[in-house]
C-alpha cells in the first residue's frame, strides 16, 4: 500500500491504534526472514478490494430497498423500517465482527515471535501455549461471534422476507446466494474496509496539519534519535554494521551499529519518521559499508528483535 506522503509525519497513538485494525497477511501469506514468520504489523493489506466489494454489498442493500417497495405496489412503512433494520443489522455485525481485529494482529505477532525466540535460544519457550490460547480465544470472541450472527440473521431474514413476498421459488433461490454473498462480504470484508478508510483518513488529515510544518528542517541532533540496545545476541548470530537512508539530502538515517568499547549492537532510530513494514524490510535488506548483506540468520533475528520492541513495545 501506498502511504504518500505520509513518511515524513508523526502518527499519533491514536491514529497508529487505527492502523491495528487493518487488513494484515493471512497466515498463508506471512513473510519469511530465515526462520521468523512475520504477519506484518503497520501495513494495510488489499484495501482496494475490501473497498470493492464494500461497494458491490451497498449498492445490493440498496436494490433490496427498492426491490421491498416495488413488490408492495409502493412505499409501506413498516415493509421499509423491516428492510432498513435488516441492513443495519448487516452494519452492526460487521463492526463487531471486526472490532478486535488489532488484538488478533498483536497476539500473532507475539506467538511469532516467542517461537522464533524459543529456536534460537533467547526464550525457553514456556508462554508459546499461553500466547497460543489468546490467538485463539481471540479468533473465537464473544464480539465477533455475535458479529457473524447478526449478519448471518440478517440474511436469513431477507431470504424469509423474498420468499414470502415474491413468491417465485426460482428468483427466491437467485435472491438467496444474492444475500449470502452480501453476508460475506460483510463479514470478511467490511469491517476491514471501514478500519482502512479511517486510517487513511486520520493520515490526510494530520498530513494537512503539519504540511504547514517542516518536519525535517533544522533536525537532526544525537538527541533527535532513539537507541536500543542489542541484547541477548545468540552467538552463532552474525551482525554487520548497516545504514538505512531515510532522507538522504538531510543525511538522515537509522543504523544498527557496534561499539568496540563495550562490545554491544545497538539501534538507532531516527524517532521523527515512522516506521512501517516496508521500512523494517528495507532496513534488515541495507548493505554495509562493504556492501555486504546480511545472512538470513541475521535478518531473521533483527526482524524479530526490532518488532518485539518497536510493534509491540516490549523492552
Amino acid at each position: 500500500m501506498n502511504y504518500k506522503g505520509y513518511k515524513g509525519i508523526e502518527p499519533t497513538t491514536e491514529t497508529l491504534n487505527k492502523w491495528l485494525l487493518t487488513r494484515k497477511r493471512s497466515e498463508g501469506e506471512f513473510l519469511t526472514f530465515g526462520d521468523f514468520k512475520y504477519s506484518g504489523f503497520y501495513t494495510v493489506q488489499n484495501y482496494r478490494s475490501d473497498r470493492l466489494f464494500f461497494r458491490i454489498a451497498f449498492i445490493l442493500e440498496i436494490l433490496f430497498l427498492f426491490a421491498v417497495s416495488i413488490m408492495v405496489g409502493g412505499f409501506d412503512l413498516l415493509l421499509s423500517l423491516s428492510a432498513f433494520a435488516c441492513i443495519a443489522l448487516d452494519f452492526i455485525g460487521a463492526y463487531f465482527y471486526h472490532k478486535n481485529s488489532d488484538k488478533i494482529c498483536k497476539a500473532q505477532l507475539a506467538l511469532n515471535i516467542e517461537k522464533y525466540n524459543k529456536k534460537i535460544g533467547r526464550s525457553n519457550g514456556n508462554n508459546i501455549g499461553k500466547l497460543d490460547q489468546t490467538l485463539k480465544s481471540e479468533k473465537i470472541k464473544a464480539s465477533r461471534i455475535i458479529g457473524a450472527t447478526l449478519i448471518l440473521f440478517s440474511a436469513l431474514l431477507k431470504i424469509v422476507g423474498s420468499f414470502i413476498l415474491f413468491e417465485l421459488p426460482v428468483f427466491t433461490i437467485a435472491l438467496t446466494f444474492i444475500y449470502c454473498f452480501v453476508a460475506y462480504i460483510h463479514i470478511y470484508h467490511t469491517g476491514y474496509w471501514f478500519a482502512g478508510w479511517r486510517f487513511f483518513s486520520a493520515m490526510d488529515k494530520q498530513l494537512i496539519s503539519e504540511l504547514k510544518v517542516d518536519p525535517i528542517s533544522g533536525i537532526n541532533t544525537e538527541f533527535d534519535f532513539d537507541c536500543w540496545e542489542v541484547e541477548n545476541l545468540p552467538a552463532e548470530i552474525k551482525l554487520k554494521e548497516i545504514r538505512y537512508n531515510i532522507f538522504k539530502e538531510n543525511n538522515i538515517y537509522d543504523s544498527l551499529q557496534y561499539n568496540k568499547e563495550d562490545n554491544k549492537w545497538s539501534y538507532h532510530k531516527w524517532h521523527h519518521h515512522f516506521w512501517d513494514d516496508a521500512d523494517l524490510i528495507n532496513f534488515i535488506n541495507s548493505k554495509d559499508d562493504k556492501n555486504g548483506v546480511l545472512t538470513d540468520a541475521a535478518k531473521a533475528f533483527i526482524a524479530a528483535d526490532i518488532s518485539q520492541r518497536k510493534f509491540l513495545n516490549v523492552n
